[in-house]
């Protein structure tokens, strides 16, 4: 059974259709993501304030460390926007970080190159965890799924950089990272990512068994998960921007000569694993993985139905097939062994 206001069928994993043909989420009986916890409904419901206090946080003056800001940059266009966002509105001192997991896309380092270029940014690659990042993607790639791969595999990869980040705040002192999710990514986090609930997440060994690495690499996950020192202030500014469009962020990266519109959609700068994720929900589950956080926008009316509909119609076809993006798919699983 399909609901008839967004795109969740019955098939999605805690979804329920009633009698009128509307899903739990349209009915008002579910809420998406993290808006289920009440006190982050009332932290949803106060974006203007939040907004207000982080524009106030921004305009702090130098801390002790190195950097006041470590920016989780990686190529797409909001990360991108937001570098643009702080350089233009604030006088901080900002170092850029990309965490290298072997399975960003071409276009995405391209994009992060050009930005180095324009800007002068300082800027580093943390490419060290590569190997844990490719063991973990393997257990879950090739485990029966318990959930989507969007809660599985993008849980288990998020929690990792979201510590190499804090690690490289704590080394440096630096009291802000930030990182650009966009409005709707609220599948675990709004606005600003506490140390209890990075704490409540525990380890990557939560996912992945501590089996799958090494002894080596076990110490290497022990020991940045038991990072201690001064634990900076995470925000995700987007979530309580007032007036975030796609377009125009997509329009001004292009203007300011960042990133061109034909390289800053995210079906180019995503990571290579993503598709892999589609692939596998798609024949195991019977669903896109991403089927809603979709329907969560056109549920408050920031997509149309219809078009994102045929859309899904398309794009689920080619790519449960496997004909797009065949060659990338092929690709990732050669480098995954």
């Amino acid at each position: 059974m399909k609901c008839k206001k967004c795109l969740l069928h019955s098939k999605v994993m805690g979804v329920v259709i009633n009698r009128n043909g509307l899903c739990n989420y349209c009915n008002g009986t579910a809420q998406f993501g993290v808006l289920s916890n009440p006190e982050k409904l009332k932290q949803f419901s106060n974006k203007e304030e939040l907004f207000k206090e982080f524009l106030n946080s921004m305009n702090v003056e130098s801390g002790t460390g190195e950097y006041d800001v470590i920016l989780g940059l990686s190529g797409g266009k909001d990360s991108a926007y937001l570098l643009f966002y702080l350089l233009k509105h604030f006088h901080l001192r900002i170092l850029t970080v990309t965490i290298d997991n072997g399975f960003e896309s071409d276009t995405a380092i391209e994009n992060i190159e050009k930005i180095k270029g324009i800007t002068k940014i300082n800027h580093i690659y943390i490419d060290s965890f590569k190997e844990i990042f490719k063991k973990g993607y393997r257990y879950l790639l090739t485990k029966k799924p318990e959930t989507d791969s969007v809660k599985e595999i993008c849980g288990f990869c998020t929690l990792l950089w979201h510590h190499l980040l804090i690690s490289e705040a704590v080394k440096r002192n630096a009291p802000f990272v930030l990182i650009g999710y966009s409005p709707d990514q609220i599948e675990n986090y709004f606005y600003e990512i506490t140390k209890d609930e990075i704490s409540a997440k525990g380890s990557i060994f939560n996912y992945v068994p501590e089996s799958s690495f090494s002894p080596d690499e076990k110490k290497k996950i022990i020991d940045l998960f038991g990072k201690s020192g001064l634990f900076p202030k995470i925000l995700l500014p987007f979530h309580v921007f007032p007036d975030y469009s796609e377009k125009e962020v997509r329009e001004t990266i292009a203007r300011e000569g960042f990133i061109p519109k034909r390289k800053s959609l995210s079906e180019q700068t995503n990571c290579r694993i993503n598709w892999l994720m589609m692939y596998k929900d798609l024949n195991l589950l019977g669903y896109n993985p991403y089927l809603e956080s979709f329907s969560y926008l056109i549920r408050n009316g920031k997509m149309k139905k219809s078009l994102w509909q045929l859309k899904f119609k398309i794009g689920n076809i080619l790519i449960k097939s496997g004909l797009f993006p065949g060659r990338i798919i092929k690709d990732t699983l050669k480098r995954l062994g």
